[in-house]
């Protein structure tokens, strides 16, 4: 019999952290690879495309990590235009991609970001106010369980 207070150490994503994911994906990668001629044909200019993946690192990165916001927005601020420069440098020159790379590419230049979002937030939660107070499970900075996406004015939690 399962022990039913054990704590759920699923990576879960809320809706929220999913639609921040998909966010920062499209308006990250997808100038990226317009600016390498693997999109829909639409003109970007570098500079551009650099505002809009960094747009879109903020928009997705908060939303990815809203507790503490300084942690997603200063995270996705860097993982965006570090995966949309790390993917056009990549896919430059080449005839063909396959969808696999753009994932990879742009994860590993969105890394930075990354990392100095999860630092900043175990920065953030190691103060003297931890971050349970709150209302936080500890997890609400990229996707563990609970998520940063409980019902803000409801008392009784998510309803994911």
């Amino acid at each position: 019999m399962a022990n039913e207070s054990a704590p759920n150490t699923q990576f879960d994503f809320s809706r929220r952290q999913t639609a921040g994911l998909v966010i920062f994906v499209v308006l990250c990668g997808v100038p990226g690879l317009e600016l390498s001629g693997f999109g829909f044909g639409i003109a970007f200019t570098f500079e551009a495309a650099m505002a809009i993946a960094a747009l879109g690192g903020v928009i997705g990165g908060y939303l990815i990590c809203s507790r503490p916001a300084l942690a997603g927005i200063l995270g996705g601020l860097i993982a965006g235009p570090g995966g949309l420069y790390l993917l056009t440098w990549y896919a430059e020159g080449r005839e063909t991609i396959w969808n696999l790379e753009i994932v990879a590419v742009q994860g590993v230049g969105s890394l930075p970001g990354i990392l100095i979002s999860l630092l900043i937030y175990k920065l953030m939660k190691d103060k003297s106010q931890p971050l349970e107070a709150l209302g936080d499970s500890g997890g609400s900075c990229c996707g563990g369980h609970g998520g940063g996406d409980s019902s803000e004015g409801s008392a009784g939690g998510s309803s994911d």
